[in-house]
């Protein structure tokens, strides 16, 4: 993981990852504190706030993993995720928690 962001330094193949992000994000109303890597390879970007926005499929924005990582992460990088996995901060600018997804996690990605 790195201790810091630069955005100069980053590049990625556009059409090489695909992510979701919650409204609360891309308007950046809230800051990013769940990332995962799903099974399916796809990567979400949450707020991690638990309201009935995240269930609202029209509330739910595709966009460029690369994209998503170098806009709204700071202090993870792709590649400290591989598929499967999660990292979660309790606040902005808290250290993330890397681990791999629970069998709950992993169902209810299988449900989706």
């Amino acid at each position: 993981m790195t201790t810091g962001q630069d955005d100069t330094a980053r590049s990625h193949d556009h059409g090489a990852a695909f992510g979701i992000a919650c409204i609360q994000v891309l308007e950046r109303m809230r800051p990013v504190n769940l990332v995962a890597h799903a099974p399916d390879g796809t990567w979400d970007f949450i707020c991690g706030e638990d309201d009935d926005e995240h269930e609202d499929v029209d509330k739910l924005h595709s966009l460029c993993a690369g994209c998503g990582f170098e806009a709204f992460v700071d202090g993870l990088e792709i590649d400290d995720l591989p598929v499967g996995w999660t990292a979660e901060r309790p606040d902005a600018g808290a250290r993330w928690v890397v681990r791999p997804m629970t069998q709950q996690e992993l169902q209810e990605y299988e449900e989706d």
